[in-house]
C-alpha cells in the first residue's frame, strides 16, 4: 500500500511537471511594456527568437483573435530566459480547425509540436504569417 502511495505520488507529480508550461522566464522588458501586435514587440521577439534558434523554443495556445478582417493564434513563446506571446496571423486553419472553431477556448496551455511560421517584412511593419503545425499536444 505504501508503494501504490509513493507511485501516485510520482506519477501525480511527473503529470504537473509535464503538463505546467507556466514557469515561463523573461528579461526583455519590452515584453511588458507593448503590446503583442507592436511592431517594437515583434522586432525584439524576432531578435530573441534568432539568437535562440527556433529549435529551443516552445510554442504554446494562448489565445485566438479576430482583427480587421484576419484571423490570428496567439501563442505565448517560451525558451532560455524568453517568455513573450507572438501574434500569428492564420488564413489556412486545416490543421487548428478545433482551435479556431472553439476560439482556442478548452485549447489554451496546449502545446504546438512543430509550429512554423514565415516572418514577413514591409518596411519597418513585421507580420508572423503561419505555415505548418505538426501536433497539438494537449
Amino acid at each position: 500500500m505504501k508503494n501504490l502511495k509513493y507511485l501516485g505520488l510520482v506519477l501525480f507529480s511527473l503529470c504537473f511537471i509535464a503538463c505546467n508550461n507556466s514557469e515561463c522566464e523573461n528579461q526583455n522588458p519590452i515584453f511588458d511594456r507593448e503590446s503583442p501586435s507592436s511592431n517594437a514587440y515583434k522586432a525584439a521577439l524576432l531578435g530573441e527568437m534568432e539568437i535562440l534558434g527556433r529549435d529551443n523554443l516552445s510554442f504554446w495556445v494562448a489565445d485566438y483573435q479576430e482583427e480587421a478582417g484576419l484571423e490570428y493564434i496567439l501563442v505565448t513563446v517560451s525558451g532560455e530566459k524568453l517568455c513573450a506571446k507572438a501574434l500569428v496571423e492564420v488564413s489556412d486553419w486545416q490543421n487548428m480547425q478545433g482551435i479556431k472553431d472553439a476560439q482556442a477556448k478548452g485549447y489554451r496551455g496546449a502545446e504546438l509540436e512543430d509550429f512554423d511560421f514565415d516572418v514577413q517584412r514591409q518596411g519597418a511593419n513585421i507580420r508572423f504569417v503561419f505555415r505548418s503545425l505538426g501536433h497539438i499536444i494537449d
